[in-house]
């Protein structure tokens, strides 16, 4: 059978038959068309919804032959055997929420186990849709060199059962202010700038009259009420009232972005073009499955996006004016395109004003600007989870990569090079396990990449964002939790073991980069280590470069104050 065979909308036959224990051990991992149709019910039934609410899922382990279940120690009447059972985990949210998801929303389920880890972080969560449906909800442990079961209860997830709707910004000064301007753009005003009455011209579609653009077809009872206030001459209770309104019908879109700027634009958009035409925008903006719906993949899209807003803002302007052809069928020939084209660029340059300094360029640390490529620019994989833990920097680990000591090229040459370097590390790193149990690695595990050449490239997920709040986002990179934790890891391009080779491109680069680190995180150059020093496991990582750590970290300090003195 087909590994590409789709058994929903979002799972494919080959996520459930993968198996490195099957690969390594020679095993033939193909169920019957019987145990597909199994397959198709746990989809069904259990992670095609959980799928919809949470987002994106990892397949740990679904699908088991007799022999590799044999392999891998499984149980004997295991429902993996059958196809009803996979081990999952979730990319967006946490195991235990992933399995109070389940338990309160799923009708039909046979088991659902907290398999190993923590009461609060189980390492996966096994799933089972067998036709028994015992609703069993249990939590396995290691006990020596057995595993017990122990029944346990989970309490019913709080408020909406889409979690990823949930980042909603929550700043009453953005609500109110967003909402003043968006009155400022729409309200026709008297001669004493007092709100007014505008009868609609022929072709608007709004019916025959709007007040701060709040028209008598889409919105009638508050359209009436606002006349009925300017009739009677109570101007000030008008404009209190649309602005309330406009507010309350813009949050419609609260919770689609944790970036300021984009909520901004987002508000103008929904008033402007209601809900489901700003989700379309959004969803032009993102490039993915334009459906009028902001859910799942919108938001795991979006997750990703928001780590340059700057940039995300600029697709959005650029995808009204798509949605504006496209969906609307309006172009330079209506009366009305010069005035939606104006509307569009100042809402652009109001939300723009939202914008965190570090967002708009967050690199930026002295009059030369220090540029570091980001996951966007160099063409990174989505990672499998981007709700990555964050803390405090500390320090920096340097780390060599091991790869080829390349000749550096010249211009766009090296810098497509670097991004090729960059995408290779992360496919590598997303196949890695820290043992034949463990979840796969979710992203490139260190912060940044410095190629041979001198490009900088941003690493994990979110990286760069966090690096100019002063924040590491955790990291794979260290051996060493402590470290993944608190550390930026930055990797060298290069082979360092026999000799140093460290380019003077890739040196200048890797002082400019650990002085602004360190300048953002407030901590001391001396916090700079060589990975063999931090690493549990033992490595001679990176090489010769550790014997020129005194020389980085008194360049790094000189850096620093040069940069420091010009503040």
């Amino acid at each position: 059978m087909d590994p590409k065979t789709q058994l929903s909308k979002n799972f494919q036959l080959w996520e459930f038959t993968a198996s490195l224990e099957a690969d390594k051990r020679g095993i033939a991992n193909i169920p019957t068309a019987a145990q597909v149709e199994n397959l198709r019910t746990l989809c069904a039934q259990i992670l095609q919804p959980a799928r919809d609410a949470l987002g994106a899922l990892r397949i740990n382990s679904g699908f088991r032959s007799l022999a590799l279940n044999k392999a891998v120690k499984g149980a004997s009447n295991s429902d993996h055997l059958s196809g009803f059972a996979a081990d999952v985990h979730p990319l967006n949210v946490g195991t235990r929420e992933f399995a109070e998801w389940v338990v309160a929303y799923c009708k039909k389920f046979d088991q659902v186990i907290l398999e190993f880890g923590t009461d609060e972080s189980p390492k996966w969560i096994h799933v089972s849709a067998s036709p028994l449906n015992r609703k069993q909800v249990l939590r396995a442990t290691m006990i020596g060199t057995k595993t017990k079961y122990n029944s346990i209860s989970l309490a019913k997830p709080n408020g909406s059962s889409n979690p990823l709707l949930t980042k909603a910004v929550k700043d009453p000064e953005l609500r109110l202010e967003t909402a003043k301007m968006i009155l400022s753009w729409e309200a026709r005003r008297d001669s004493q700038k007092r709100l007014a009455v505008y009868k609609l011209p022929e072709g608007d579609g709004g019916g025959s009259y709007e007040v701060a653009g709040i028209n008598e077809k889409y919105n009638p009872t508050m359209a009436a009420k606002l006349k009925g206030l300017i009739e009677d001459g109570k101007f000030d209770e008008a404009e209190a009232e649309a602005i309330k309104f406009i507010a309350k019908d813009t949050d419609k879109v609260l919770g689609w972005s944790g970036s300021k700027a984009v909520e901004a634009f987002l508000r103008d958009s929904c008033f402007n073009r209601g809900k489901t035409g700003a989700a379309r925008i959004y969803q032009l903006a993102l490039k993915v499955y334009v459906d009028g719906d902001v859910g799942s993949d919108t938001m795991t899209a979006a997750q990703i996006a928001e780590t340059h807003p700057d940039l995300l803002l600029e697709n959005l302007r650029r995808s009204r004016e798509r949605y504006e052809r496209d969906w609307v069928n309006r172009n330079e020939t209506s009366k009305f395109w010069k005035g939606l084209v104006s509307r569009w660029d100042k809402a652009l340059k109001f939300s723009q004003t939202y914008l965190e300094p570090e967002a708009e360029h967050v690199a930026k640390v002295f009059a030369g600007e220090l540029k570091v490529y980001s996951t966007v620019e160099w063409g990174a994989r989505p990672p499998r989870r981007t709700n990555f833990e964050q803390n405090k920097a500390k320090g920096i680990v340097v780390h060599h990569m091991a790869s080829a000591n390349r000749t550096p090229l010249v211009g766009q040459d090296e810098i497509q090079a670097s991004f090729r370097l960059a995408r290779d590390c992360q496919i590598d790193h997303l196949k890695r396990q820290d043992s034949p149990i463990s979840p796969f690695w979710s992203d490139t595990g260190q912060n940044f990449t410095i190629s041979r050449g001198g490009i900088i490239l941003e690493g994990r997920y979110g990286s760069l964002t966090a690096a100019g709040q002063g924040r590491v986002v955790r990291g794979a990179h260290a051996h060493n939790s402590s470290y993944n934790k608190t550390s930026f890891g930055i990797e060298l391009e290069g082979n360092n073991i026999k000799e140093f080779v460290v380019t003077p491109e890739q040196w200048s680069a890797l002082v400019s980069l650990c002085a602004w680190l360190a300048i953002s995180g407030g901590f001391d150059p001396f916090n700079i280590r060589g990975h063999k020093e931090v690493s549990d496991t033992g490595t001679d990582c990176p090489g010769k470069v550790f014997g020129q750590l005194p020389r980085l970290k008194d360049e790094v300090k000189a850096t620093m104050e040069h940069i420091q003195s010009g503040f």
